[in-house]
């Protein structure tokens, strides 16, 4: 459980940055809305794929932690990459790279909570203009549940909705 782990980060005040897959083509590895963080000590938990996309990612997340800005990456495993690297995977994903902010610490509780108590979770981040963002949860009506049940996170306008469970 990721958000477990990131509550205990900001418990230890440890700074901690994660990537979220929000887009992706092809074959790449891993489901969009799959995460991992990265910590200031380099310790890695998650998933978002192998090889090469996922050292990628590393190396923005560590930069991230210093830099504590925002970003949306392309990262893309090739033809080439392929070959040298065994993976029959390929394609590009598109990830949020955020740093762990303390001040969303009751939003991380309440899908820890909901992922304990087996409910569901909408969460709804904003980037906004002044590069920070807003996370809320939403809640749920049929329409939302529809559309996220089947692709479980939708990115547009600068807004991330997801449905966590």
């Amino acid at each position: 459980m990721i958000f477990k782990k990131i509550l205990e980060k900001i418990n230890k005040n440890e700074k901690t940055s994660l990537a979220t897959i929000i887009q992706k083509n092809k074959n790449s590895p891993r489901q969009i809305g799959s995460k991992i963080i990265v910590t200031e000590n380099k310790k890695l938990y998650g998933n978002i794929g192998q090889g090469k996309i996922e050292q990628e990612t590393y190396q923005h997340m560590l930069t991230n932690i210093q830099t504590q800005k925002i970003e949306i990456i392309k990262a893309k495993m090739d033809k080439k990459d392929m070959e040298t690297t065994c993976s029959i995977c390929g394609g590009d994903i598109f990830l949020l790279i955020e740093p762990i902010q303390k001040e969303n610490k009751t939003i991380y509780q309440q899908i820890v909570k909901n992922q304990e108590n087996n409910k569901i979770t909408i969460l709804k981040t904003k980037i906004n203009q002044d590069n920070t963002l807003t996370k809320t949860i939403i809640e749920p009506d049929n329409s939302i549940m529809k559309f996220l049940e089947k692709n479980k996170l939708y990115y547009a306008n600068n807004e991330i909705i997801e449905l966590i469970n």
